[in-house]
């Protein structure tokens, strides 16, 4: 809208109402616009005692885009590959250093970035291309303490000692998956044949299975002087649990 015109245009039909010369109204008329603001509707105005403040409202903005784009999750999450932890400052100060097929949980995301804690305690920022999601079912083997951990529904629902691979034949670490099930069956290799009732392949020849049949104990450092052929010994009632529950496809992590 033309402010000086409509202003113009309502102080000529007072020419008339007055008996003011023209040359009077026109000073009036300019000196009203030399004063006169145009007004952005496209920002907000605080008012005070006759002084109109602009607010800048782009770095308010940029704020609210950034908290939309980092999104409180909870997530249980794997390592892909060695990967750097980053501070608050995300690609300046690394804080720590995770190794592949580690176990995290993930609490925040953004479009580039997860928000991690690792079993150590170490929080912080990762590239979200370094990690997976876990599924809501899956295995973990871990062979640091000699445990197996089975999730349900996102949650620890057993935990269970265990012995893995040693002497020569190491249990490999990596992100498996459970090829098929076998109920009463017999394992044989180079010197060996041993009955087992639940038996869960997910790395070629190496599967979760029980072991009760040869072994009293499980845990501690037991795999270190008598380890297994490289599977995943457990107490009959473990696998019988994890056996029941699980089918081909189900995810195993195994890592140290």
């Amino acid at each position: 809208m033309n402010y000086k015109k409509t202003l113009a245009g309502v102080l000529a039909a007072l020419i008339t109402l007055t008996g003011c010369s023209k040359e009077e109204l026109d000073d009036f008329v300019q000196n009203i616009s030399n004063d006169t603001e145009v007004i952005d509707t496209n920002k907000d105005y605080v008012e005070e005692e006759n002084v109109v403040e602009v607010i800048d409202n782009t770095e308010l903005i940029s704020e609210v885009e950034n908290e939309i784009k980092e999104k409180e999750v909870m997530y249980l999450g794997y390592i892909k590959n060695d990967t750097k932890v980053y501070d608050d400052t995300l690609e300046t100060n690394v804080i720590s250093e995770i190794g592949k097929f580690q176990k995290v949980v993930i609490t925040k995301e953004t479009d580039y970035y997860y928000f991690i804690e690792d079993e150590n305690g170490i929080v912080g920022f990762i590239n979200n291309e370094d990690a997976g999601i876990l599924p809501d079912m899956f295995v973990e083997v871990d062979i640091s303490s000699q445990t197996v951990n089975f999730y349900m529904d996102n949650e620890l629902y057993m935990t269970t000692p265990c012995v893995t691979g040693n002497g020569g034949i190491h249990t490999r670490m990596g992100y498996f998956e459970i090829a098929y099930k076998a109920y009463d069956t017999y394992l044989k290799g180079p010197g060996y044949k041993s009955h087992v009732y639940y038996w869960m392949p997910f790395d070629q020849a190496i599967g979760l299975h029980d072991a009760d049949g040869w072994r009293s104990e499980y845990g501690g450092d037991i795999y270190l002087t008598n380890g297994s052929h490289g599977c995943i010994n457990m107490p009959y009632e473990a696998a019988e649990t994890i056996y029941n529950n699980v089918s081909a496809g189900t995810k195993v992590l195994v890592h140290k």
